[in-house]
């Protein structure tokens, strides 16, 4: 006589089985989305320079001020990238970012060092030390999940902890 599967067992490959699916079709459509705003980026910039009042002096029309970035606007890109790149080093995904809100998205970078450490010491994302991004939900970032460390762990509460002054 087989043994019988136990209950939460079965209960918990029925999840997965449902899960999974749904988690490709997530990076499949993040994926997409990523290349719908890259085509739409060059479109929105080019409406933007028509709706400029050309008949006005470009003294009285002001310098076109580029604008810094804002938590949000850096959040929206790395997801994007992220979800589009599993595993994406840190460095190489901030460099991308920064990429894509000054040359798509027309912002300056002031600021762009501190808002990319706020999001990525967000739940959203999971780092490994060894610079890995993940969604927070990804499988991987899931089934490396002791390998992970918070992002918003710096170097001076890696010391503090070491030195027990935490």
């Amino acid at each position: 006589m087989p043994t019988a599967m136990p209950t939460v067992e079965a209960a918990r490959e029925a999840l997965i089985a449902i899960r999974d699916p749904l988690l490709e079709e997530k990076t499949q459509l993040a994926r997409q989305l990523i290349r719908i705003e890259a085509d739409l980026a060059p479109i929105e910039s080019a409406l933007e320079a028509l709706d400029c009042d050309a008949s006005k002096p470009a003294k009285q029309r002001g310098k076109s001020k580029s604008k810094s970035p804002r938590q949000e606007d850096v959040r929206k890109v790395m997801l994007q990238l992220v979800a589009a790149n599993p595993g994406i080093d840190r460095s190489e995904l901030e460099e991308l970012t920064k990429d894509k809100l000054r040359n798509e998205l027309g912002f300056d970078l002031k600021g762009f060092a501190n808002r990319s450490k706020e999001v990525l010491s967000k739940n959203g994302f999971a780092v490994e030390a060894s610079g890995g991004v993940y969604l927070a939900g990804h499988p991987v970032a899931e089934s490396k999940k002791p390998l992970l460390k918070p992002a918003s762990e710096s170097v001076v509460d890696r010391t503090f902890a070491a030195d027990g002054l935490r």
